[in-house]
């Protein structure tokens, strides 16, 4: 059987607003929030 993927925080959360705040469509921005709202939970 196969290990579940480990995932690791790599930007902070400072960077992470930067990022989705920085989408260059509406379209990344959807996506971008969604990655948001996961993260914040």
């Amino acid at each position: 059987m196969k290990n579940p993927a480990q995932i690791v925080p790599w930007m902070s959360d400072e960077e992470l607003a930067a990022w989705v705040r920085d989408a260059p469509d509406a379209d990344a921005l959807r996506k971008r929030l969604a990655i948001w709202m996961t993260h914040t939970g």
